[in-house]
């Protein structure tokens, strides 16, 4: 049906356990969805990733997801390959990674990605966090925070080209937790 759509811009959709009612199918055709502007997704690790895995947007699409579970390990690679996916034409520039977070749950865990395109020259970037200054982050990950490897944040992050990244701020209530990042 999103083929039929091709001056799409605002996708929003919800798969919660109890409303998703059939398997999602990995054999359908990827889409390309040219004008797309903003991307929500809220669903279990298996079905987001099959739901990325299966569309194209562009680069400068801001993109929401909330992970309702945690990775399970006969899920890792099709989790990682959906991020890898959705990063490939795209330059990370900046990351901010809260456990712990008060806001939009006590507890979450709060990943935010800026990119750019291409390489980014030295000196063309602020490098000071002053998360109130910066642009809109073009990518956001928000997940149940958890003290385990297989929570999603950190399980995108392993397959993520960071070798440009200027800019890294972790925040964590948790000594424990901020452990595990590093």
């Amino acid at each position: 049906t999103l083929r039929a759509l091709p001056h799409l811009e605002t996708l929003e959709t919800t798969w919660e356990r109890t409303y998703f009612l059939h398997e999602f199918v990995d054999d359908y055709d990827v889409v390309w969805l040219p004008k797309l502007k903003q991307l929500y997704i809220s669903a279990e690790c298996e079905r987001l990733a099959s739901l990325i895995l299966h569309i194209r947007i562009p680069n400068t699409a801001l993109v929401s997801l909330k992970v309702l579970d945690m990775v399970a390990p006969s899920e890792k690679q099709h989790f990682q390959g959906a991020f890898r996916t959705l990063f490939d034409r795209s330059t990370i520039l900046r990351v901010s990674y809260t456990l712990g977070a008060p806001v939009p749950a006590p507890g979450a865990a709060v990943c935010r990605i800026w990119t750019g395109e291409g390489d980014v020259p030295i000196g063309s970037l602020d490098d000071t966090w002053q998360e109130s200054g910066l642009p809109t982050p073009r990518f956001t990950l928000e997940c149940v925070s958890d003290v385990s490897l297989d929570q999603p944040i950190p399980t995108m992050l392993e397959v993520l080209d960071l070798t440009k990244v200027r800019l890294l701020h972790i925040t964590s209530k948790d000594v424990h937790n901020l452990n595990l990042c590093l």
